[in-house]
């Protein structure tokens, strides 16, 4: 799968948040390659669930507002609703929770403390603050890795060229 630099979507007026290519090589050597079912909270575009699925992996997906086409395994839903928990509840456990939906912090930790659980490995995009100035993009993944990173085991990673976003991988059980 490619991935664009800078992200490009010609049906869009807005800038778009996206994935880190070299970011997502670093992902995959230390948990895409092992792990077969992931539970993906902010779909997006869905580029991401597009990488994973071709690389064999299982992939729910929870977003209230998808700009990619729906597929089998989504429901379109804000995470905060019963509905959403009671299907993610229905499909899991995962060995894999994404967390890439909603970037202010109240809702980031919402979807941590809900979903996190419900998998081996909880991972969190966007932990990074760099496009802060170019993108309107809410600091929150950021602000709230730095608050509880130290108290798992984590791994963080974060290419810096071309432009980072950050990921934070937290082991759970």
């Amino acid at each position: 799968m490619k991935f664009s630099y800078p992200p490009k979507f010609d049906y869009e007026n807005e800038p778009c948040m996206w994935q880190n290519p070299d970011e997502l090589n670093s992902l995959h050597t230390h948990l895409l390659i092992h792990e077969r079912t992931m539970l993906e909270i902010g779909t997006g575009y869905g580029l991401f669930a597009e990488y994973c699925r071709e690389e064999g992996i299982t992939v729910w997906s929870i977003d209230n507002n998808p700009k990619c086409e729906e597929h089998n395994n989504m429901i379109v839903a804000n995470s905060h609703s019963e509905d959403a928990y009671l299907w993610a509840c229905l499909h899991g456990p995962y060995d894999i929770v994404f967390i890439d939906g909603s970037h202010r912090y109240i809702n980031v930790t919402y979807d941590f403390q809900v979903y996190s659980n419900m998998g081996k490995y909880c991972v969190l995009h966007d932990i990074d603050g760099n496009q802060a100035g170019k993108y309107p993009v809410e600091l929150g993944p950021m602000r709230f890795w730095n608050q509880i990173k130290h108290k798992y085991h984590t791994v963080e990673i974060s290419a810096k060229k071309p432009e980072n976003c950050g990921i934070g991988i937290i082991r759970m059980k």
